[in-house]
């Protein structure tokens, strides 16, 4: 299903205005970029998520359910987006506090850990998790038999 067509030039020309407004403005361009990119790294783990939970639903993809492998890196690949953009939250508001880096990684690996595991319980995903890696556990008939 595609977006209607106003809401789709809608999108469009709020880009380009808010384009126009910040080039017309002669705002710094890198500052723009940092914040871009700060919004964008802070966004991507609530996407990630969804993208795990979304392909591991069984009502939204059950004509091709994930396979167990590629549930495995999908959940390394999320966990190592949470605790980048949480690396990134604890240096910026509790740096002062925190001096050592292995702290803040520890801190940080713990969140994402945290993260994943009661994301894990709280909805169906662990289910799922197991449910996908417990199909490669059987994967062909002996020949033998």
């Amino acid at each position: 299903k595609t977006l209607p067509r106003p809401v789709y030039w809608g999108i469009i020309s709020a880009m380009v205005v808010i384009a126009t407004v910040v080039i017309s403005a002669d705002a710094p361009r890198v500052e723009i970029i940092l914040i871009a990119q700060v919004f964008n790294g802070c966004l991507l783990p609530f996407f990630a998520i969804c993208l795990l939970t979304c392909l591991n639903d069984p009502q939204f993809m059950s004509s091709s359910p994930q396979k167990g492998w590629a549930n495995i890196f999908l959940l390394i690949s999320v966990t190592i987006t949470i605790f980048l953009a949480s690396n990134v939250i604890i240096q910026k508001i509790f740096g002062h506090l925190v001096d050592s880096l292995y702290v803040k990684f520890a801190i940080a690996g713990g969140i994402s850990c945290v993260t994943i595991a009661i994301l894990c319980l709280v909805t169906s995903l662990g289910k799922d998790l197991i449910k996908s890696w417990r199909k490669q556990e059987n994967p062909l008939p002996d020949p033998s038999a």
